[in-house]
């Protein structure tokens, strides 16, 4: 049987191979990680709350009540945290409240790899998220 070329690995097939070696885990959240929440939520949102001309002060006052840990995972890949996500669920559904990346220091990240894993983040339910 005859070989033909070896085909060059694109950035986007070895950033793809990163990923999938790279192992994504949820832990439920402690109170504890609320300081880390609120910095991610902030980083996130604080430019569109300035433009938006939403009250800064309202917004760090109505997080502590948004923020529940019993509702929100911690997302772990490889061993280090890079963000959160806060799911409710009811009788037939998953519903994402909350999804934030601290990614700065993560460039292998693929939004569809924790997509695929959102069922198991929120205790294994199955149905639609």
């Amino acid at each position: 049987m005859r070989k033909g070329p070896q085909r060059q690995k694109r950035p986007a097939d070895l950033m793809s191979a990163a990923v999938k070696a790279a192992r994504i885990e949820f832990r439920a959240a402690l109170t504890e990680d609320f300081d880390y929440c609120a910095a991610l939520y902030f980083a996130a949102m604080g430019e569109i709350i300035r433009q938006l001309n939403l009250d800064m002060n309202a917004q760090v006052s109505n997080l502590p009540q948004q923020w529940k840990p019993e509702q929100v995972r911690i997302i772990i890949l490889s061993g280090v945290e890079i963000g959160w996500l806060q799911t409710t669920t009811t009788e037939d559904a998953l519903f994402l409240g909350q999804l934030f990346l601290d990614l700065d220091d993560q460039p292998q990240y693929s939004g569809s790899r924790y997509k695929c894993h959102s069922g198991r983040a929120a205790g294994g339910r199955g149905g639609p998220a």
